[in-house]
């Protein structure tokens, strides 16, 4: 899949450290880390997979596998801008 806008698409340079943003902490910069995070992943035609409309297709096992390779790494981003 080559189409840069598709929700579905990982770029070849993708990783589970390819956002970055100051860590959540905790409540004293969730509004900041939010907001960071929310414009990283819609530059990555990814905020979908946080707010639903991008959905799992279970009829296409190829688009659900795709799915479940981006659902993941959006996990790891999220996870890896958080603090312990």
């Amino acid at each position: 899949m080559s189409d840069l806008r598709n929700p579905l698409y990982l770029h070849p340079s993708d990783s589970p450290t390819s956002v970055s943003i100051e860590p959540l902490i905790g409540p004293s910069n969730y509004r900041e880390w939010r907001r960071n995070m929310e414009i990283a992943l819609a530059s990555k035609c990814k905020l979908g997979f946080v707010t639903g409309t991008v959905t799992r297709d279970d009829s296409d096992p190829t688009k659900a596998e795709q799915w479940d390779t981006c659902n993941h790494m959006v996990i790891a981003w999220i996870l890896g801008s958080t603090s312990e």
